[in-house]
């Protein structure tokens, strides 16, 4: 027990959070969220449990992918070259496919009905490619064909951007139809591309 003459011991002194503090926590709060987000998405796309966010050549693809691709899609005995999808969830609702036969395109429209647009290499006469490096925005890549002897638009693909995949799946599309000796005469750039990036079309 105290002494009477000395003074009783003061409360201590409660220690608050300031602002700055709590902003702080929230930031790192927030880290975590978007790493632990960017976690899950980049194994549901090596799984081939969602589709990947860039164009991907026959044998980046999971099997999953590929057994989808099959039966959406495919003709027998016809083999992948790239592909990209724009879908979140499922390739059924969006596709871009360069294939060693044609290009196809597939999307869901308003009515929920699914559209796909095909395009044989050897027919293909012209193509339009809108080079974007937007991250949230794909470039568009529009194919012509020849139909009795007229210059036909027959397709719009949609290409991801990231790692320069538009490119190269341009690059392989003019490459693979001159190889089918495609009446291809024009090949028409625009939007954001250099002149060593136009260097590199056949």
């Amino acid at each position: 027990m105290p002494p009477l003459d000395e003074p009783p011991p003061l409360p201590s002194p409660k220690r608050r959070a300031g602002c700055a503090t709590w902003l702080l926590r929230l930031f790192a709060i927030g880290v975590v969220l978007v790493v632990a987000a960017s976690a899950t998405m980049l194994f549901l796309m090596r799984s081939g449990r969602i589709p990947d966010s860039r164009i991907l050549d026959r044998y980046e693809l999971h099997e999953r992918i590929v057994d989808r691709l099959r039966a959406l899609e495919l003709e027998e005995g016809e083999e992948i070259v790239l592909f990209y999808s724009g879908a979140p969830f499922d390739v059924a609702f969006d596709g871009n496919l360069l294939t060693d036969r044609r290009v196809v395109s597939w999307f869901e429209n308003d009515d929920e009905e699914r559209v796909v647009d095909s395009v044989e290499l050897g027919s293909i006469d012209r193509i339009e490619i809108r080079f974007t490096s937007h991250v949230f925005e794909d470039s568009t890549l529009d194919v012509y064909e020849n139909v009795g002897g007229d210059s036909i638009y027959s397709a719009t693909l949609l290409l991801s951007n990231e790692e320069d995949g538009d490119h190269l799946f341009v690059e392989e599309l003019v490459k693979r139809a001159r190889r089918a000796d495609a009446p291809l005469a024009t090949v028409e750039v625009s939007g954001e591309v250099s002149e060593e990036e136009l260097s590199r079309i056949p």
